[in-house]
């Protein structure tokens, strides 16, 4: 739901309902990589071992679509914060464009 990462990004994971490894160790992870992206714009500079390259946004595949990395604290070591395509909603995304390009006339 909407805001449920600002814990995370602070790293403000006390208390109860925080009081799981995975979700210490994403907080850990979210907090670094949203610093490092300040300070140097890479967000691969956290310095916690294990975890995917965050690649630059680049659409140059089959889709057309970027990459996303999704923090993920559920857990399971098999879905850990992993790298997923943006095609969550290609096809909405596709007609928005030809409205773009049919109402602004680019």
């Amino acid at each position: 739901y909407h805001s449920a990462d600002i814990a995370f990004v602070f790293n403000l994971v006390e208390g109860a309902a925080y009081n799981d490894t995975y979700m210490q160790e994403t907080s850990i992870v979210m907090s670094r990589a949203w610093a490092a992206f300040v300070w140097g714009l890479d967000p691969n500079g956290h310095g916690v071992e294990g975890y995917p390259t965050w690649p630059a946004w680049d659409t140059d595949n089959a889709d057309g679509v970027g990459t996303n990395f999704v923090f993920d604290a559920d857990g399971n070591p098999e879905t850990r914060s992993h790298l997923e395509l943006d095609n969550y909603r290609l096809n909405q995304t596709k007609y928005i464009n030809t409205l773009w390009a049919t109402q602004l006339n680019y």
